[in-house]
């Protein structure tokens, strides 16, 4: 594991975190230095995005390989149960890892999308800074 690019699995609610707490900043849209600024952090984490939802998914799998492991070693094989629900009970044990990985997810969507909406309102400014200087 020492030469897998991951986030260890202590780390990454951190990270999520810091993530969480950048999207929920709201921004001036009339101010094009606050703008800037915040387009550069939005820039910086959506790389820390998806290196996070890759870590999440990665720790998910973990998770996968314990539970069924220890499901294996510790139910006969006559009472084991139908995939269907075998898939139902690794998901419930993996709940904080499918949610990590969702957040994950929605985070490097939601980022995506945020430096869109940035960069429009940037263009709208420098349309709107075009016209006036036309205009004198």
């Amino acid at each position: 594991m020492s030469n897998t690019i991951i986030i260890q699995r202590n780390e990454l609610k951190a990270t999520l975190q810091t993530i969480q707490e950048a999207l929920n900043k709201r921004y001036d849209s009339s101010e094009p230095t606050n703008m800037l600024e915040h387009l550069e952090e939005l820039s910086y984490l959506l790389g820390n995005s998806s290196l996070a939802e890759a870590s999440a998914k990665y720790w998910l799998e973990e998770k996968k390989k314990v539970v069924i492991a220890e499901y294996v070693e510790k139910t006969p094989h006559k009472e084991r149960l139908q995939p269907l629900m075998m898939k139902e009970y690794i998901t419930s044990h993996c709940a904080a890892e499918v949610a990590a990985y969702e957040l994950a997810t929605s985070q490097h969507s939601s980022l995506k999308h945020r430096i869109d909406a940035v960069r429009s309102a940037l263009s709208y400014l420098k349309a709107e800074l075009q016209n006036l200087n036309q205009g004198k």
